[in-house]
């Protein structure tokens, strides 16, 4: 009994709830409807679509709170995830996002770049269906294809770490640290695109960036552009780094966060 009225004057909280309400930052056309969800945080968790205002992207924010993070930082800060339009202007292909999540980097990638195509690769099953969610509710259901699978270095099954309250630092990788664990799919890069040109890859998959670039060292694909977020728990950065340069890419740092490093790379000649 204790616990329940413990329970509702946590969930009421008027003074909180409405502190909580006014300092939610404007980053989306529903700025109401999305500050009303952050003030009920956490004891009330609902769904709800925003608008990004610059791009007209729509993201469905799940119930879980890694989407608030993921669609601010997709906001705030593009300039950290998407490269310029004009560095795929020669290139023909699509766009290989690694690590689909809930598919809200995709959502964005549809309306930056109109003209593309898109893969999405994520093992999660779940997943894929925010995935569809997101791509419908931006129109761009014909324009992709969602591959339930992670990214190896070979066909087979790996385990997947995951938290079932939060997607976050959910993995593939060897001492994975999680709740619960369910096997999945892994498929190399070429089953992947089936024979699918790509003009840029996204990589942001807790560890796929370590299987990703020995298969582009070992194949003659050569995309015009690579964002990659690198887990440096999950493997030599350094060493990563230097592969990507050895293929022909100039780097930038994108992030200046040493911990959560983003780099930016970029073909050099045709």
């Amino acid at each position: 009994m204790v616990g329940w009225l413990n329970r509702i004057k946590n969930t009421l909280r008027p003074r909180s709830r409405w502190r909580a309400f006014r300092q939610t930052p404007h980053l989306y056309r529903e700025h109401f409807r999305y500050a009303l969800r952050r003030s009920l945080l956490p004891e009330i968790k609902f769904c709800v679509w925003v608008t990004s205002p610059a791009t007209g992207a729509r993201f469905h924010l799940s119930a879980d709170l890694i989407d608030d993070a993921i669609a601010q930082d997709i906001v705030s800060q593009p300039e950290k995830l998407f490269p310029k339009p004009e560095l795929l202007k020669e290139h023909t292909g699509a766009i290989l996002d690694v690590g689909g999540h809930h598919g809200l980097y995709a959502a964005e990638a549809l309306r930056r770049f109109p003209d593309r195509r898109l893969i999405v690769v994520e093992p999660h099953p779940g997943w894929c269906g925010l995935i569809k969610k997101n791509l419908g509710g931006n129109g761009g259901l014909t324009r992709a294809r969602i591959v339930n699978a992670c990214l190896a270095a070979d066909r087979g099954k790996r385990t997947l770490h995951f938290d079932p309250d939060s997607s976050w630092g959910a993995t593939v990788q060897a001492g994975g640290d999680s709740l619960l664990a369910v096997e999945v799919e892994s498929l190399p890069l070429l089953d992947i695109l089936q024979g699918e040109p790509v003009a840029m890859i996204y990589c942001n998959a807790e560890g796929a960036e370590y299987a990703l670039v020995p298969q582009l060292q070992q194949t003659n694909l050569r995309p015009a552009v690579m964002v990659m977020c690198v887990h440096p728990e999950y493997g030599n950065a350094q060493t990563l780094r230097r592969q990507v340069c050895e293929m022909g890419y100039a780097e930038r740092d994108a992030s200046a966060n040493p911990n959560r490093p983003v780099y930016h790379y970029t073909r050099n000649g045709p």
